[in-house]
């Protein structure tokens, strides 16, 4: 509620006549009278007299809140919206504004009721009008939020100004607020904005090597999460969905260009899990010299812009050599229990004979 309304509401409530807050305040009826009709404002000094006299405090009195809630921003974006609709973007604009300035520094307010205006004046606009001013001032608005206090504002306010910023070829200050992002957790992707502001700009190559690199950590990521199905599925005796998680692994490994060594690693999972020394053995065939040699990413058709990397811990010895001497020092170690079923056999130990 306004000033003049608590102060008619509270003095109803307790039971006072305006002639007595008048007589105890030292004004005039009229005064009072004024007050309540909000044709004018009690003098500063005698706020606190008020606030008394009515058994409230200031912060009531004047309807002061630091924040809005976010039930109470809702309420008032499809308050805006009504207004749009039915008497104009002017309207909706100058009760924005009124509104922004009462809480000025309510970031989600000013982020949300910018978006809002933005969407009512695409949606509504047929040419006829001009609404350029209104979108300077929305862009100011997500300037405003993206200086605020609240971290999921300023980024979403930034990718906001962002996405101005490339439509009107300002490259430069696109690429600086891009780079204010944090790396996580921003969508979309902070890399494929990346991605696509070299891409309007046409600089193809590290466009490529952006988006290719993502399609890389992104299926790596999904092969691990496959393998963690995977073995949750076996400690729940669930064998069939593990053998068709695998299935699913080899699959993706396959189709996005991973190392024969990753296409396998599933299988001999469930295999091992099993203890299936065949199945064990099979896998192993296609995974131990599969690490004798590097895996390249640039050799894939779908990472051929990946600059290529010496891929070692040192100048003479590759991961991939490392994990095999590894493996096979687990596969011989006689205090591993876990290989000892498959020990006996003996195109087991051709395979590491021959490596």
């Amino acid at each position: 509620m306004k000033i003049n309304e608590i102060i008619r509401t509270k003095r109803i409530e307790k039971g006072i006549t305006q002639q007595q807050a008048a007589l105890y305040l030292g004004v005039t009826a009229p005064a009072v009278n004024k007050w309540e009709k909000g044709i004018s404002y009690p003098d500063i000094t005698l706020l606190p007299a008020v606030a008394r006299l009515l058994g409230t405090d200031l912060n009531t009195l004047l309807s002061f809140k630091e924040e809005l809630t976010a039930i109470e921003i809702n309420n008032f974006l499809n308050e805006i919206t009504a207004v749009a609709t039915g008497q104009g973007i002017e309207k909706a604009f100058q009760l924005s504004m009124d509104k922004i300035q009462e809480y000025p520094s309510c970031d989600m307010l000013i982020l949300n009721t910018a978006l809002t205006l933005e969407g009512l004046i695409s949606f509504m606009d047929t040419g006829n009008n001009d609404y350029s001013s209104y979108l300077e001032a929305t862009e100011e608005l997500y300037l405003r939020a993206s200086t605020g206090k609240t971290p999921s504002v300023i980024n979403q306010a930034k990718h906001m100004l962002f996405c101005k910023y490339r439509a009107r070829g300002e490259y430069e200050k696109a690429e600086k607020i891009l780079e204010e992002l944090p790396d996580k957790d921003t969508f979309p992707d902070k890399e494929i904005l990346k991605a696509g502001l070299y891409t309007v700009q046409e600089k193809y190559s590290p466009a490529l090597q952006i988006l290719e690199r993502q399609i890389l950590l992104n299926i790596n990521n999904i092969h691990l999460y496959l393998l963690s199905l995977i073995d949750i599925a076996l400690k729940n005796g669930n064998t069939d969905d593990a053998r068709i998680l695998a299935s699913k692994a080899k699959q993706a490994a396959d189709t996005f260009g991973l190392s024969t060594y990753t296409a396998h690693v599933a299988d001999f999972y469930v295999a091992l899990a099993q203890k299936d020394t065949v199945n064990c053995v099979s896998a192993l065939k296609e995974m131990l010299p599969a690490l004798k040699k590097k895996w390249i990413p640039s050799h894939s058709m779908l990472y051929k812009h990946i600059p290529k990397k010496e891929n070692s811990v040192n100048n003479n010895i590759s991961i991939e050599e490392m994990a095999l001497k590894k493996i096979i020092s687990e596969l011989q170690n006689p205090d591993n229990d876990e290989y000892s079923f498959m020990r006996e056999s003996q195109e087991l130990k051709e395979l590491l004979d021959s490596i």
